[in-house]
């Protein structure tokens, strides 16, 4: 069976430990340019984190597309306030800052936002992926909704609202808290990804905690599954403080690697493509994790 629609990269190629580490960038590539043209000769996907953080920008698209061969993939993570996260009024464009002088405390939250502000907002989200669209190189729009985001109608509503905000584009929705998945909604919950084309996000990460998920080998949409690895480092995972490198710090063992094969090939017996992304960003250990991935699907 082929695995050629199986794409097997991280959630960066940008982060400070990485670059710092010396690990994977060799020393000519000093720039922003060179690394993702560096990170694009390994690996047939990335996704964006840095759009989780602020809004992307039609320029930085422009340049990705250039930087990448014509196949390479995009996944897009989507920013925090869509998500229902706490967002910093730093995060947001200089002019959408200024409006919401009046509301601005310490952070803002979708609900604080005026609905004509939200449908910019919306707006300025959605050109900036055009690029990647027009170039064929957008893979998937990455929702992962917060810890407080629990099972419900209104919850359930919102993301019918960001699916809709995004006509066209391939979704894939991944949740952190455990409500959506115990046994009394995981069924419900399934039914409603298919009947919404939302594409299931397949998780491995620590297990035992309120925001846990487990990996439910799932397939909700015929074009794409997903899955993320956020690592088992259990004693960083809800540990409040420190940086998203250190909550990740977990390196994969080859045979814990190797647990993950049958199920993601039978995704991809299931799905048109499959895009399986590495989070444990600390130094190296997402790199080296997905190259260990990527040969041991083709060995096996």
């Amino acid at each position: 069976m082929s695995t050629r629609n199986i794409l097997v990269g991280t959630t960066s190629w940008t982060d400070k430990t990485l670059v710092d580490s010396g690990l994977f960038f060799p020393a000519a590539a000093k720039t922003s340019e060179a690394r993702l043209r560096y990170y694009a000769s390994r690996f047939r996907i990335v996704e964006v984190d840095s759009s989780y953080y602020g809004m992307p920008s039609e320029h930085n698209a422009r340049l990705w597309v250039e930087r990448t061969p014509d196949a390479f993939v995009f996944d897009i993570k989507t920013f925090r306030l869509f998500t229902g996260h706490q967002t910093p009024p730093a995060a947001l464009p200089v002019d959408i800052r200024e409006e919401l002088v009046t509301v601005a405390n310490k952070n803002i939250y979708y609900r604080d936002v005026p609905r004509d502000t939200r449908e910019e907002l919306w707006r300025r989200f959605r050109l900036s992926l055009d690029p990647l669209r027009r170039a064929g190189k957008l893979g998937v729009v990455v929702f992962q909704f917060p810890p407080w985001f629990e099972f419900g109608r209104r919850n359930l509503a919102h993301i019918v609202e960001c699916a809709e905000r995004l006509p066209g584009l391939p979704i894939a929705v991944e949740f952190r808290n455990k409500s959506w998945f115990g046994e009394r909604h995981r069924d419900e919950v399934l039914a409603f990804e298919r009947e919404n084309d939302l594409a299931h996000v397949v998780v491995d990460e620590p297990q035992g905690f309120a925001s846990s998920i487990p990996a439910v080998w799932e397939v909700t949409s015929p074009e794409v599954a997903v899955m993320r690895l956020h690592g088992r480092n259990g004693g960083t995972w809800m540990k409040k403080g420190i940086t998203a490198a250190e909550r990740f710090n977990y390196l994969y063992g080859e045979s814990e690697l190797g647990e993950f094969i049958t199920s993601i090939k039978a995704l991809s017996s299931r799905a048109a493509r499959v895009h399986v992304l590495f989070n444990n960003c600390y130094r190296d250990y997402a790199q080296r994790n997905a190259t260990d991935l990527r040969r041991l699907i083709d060995l096996v």
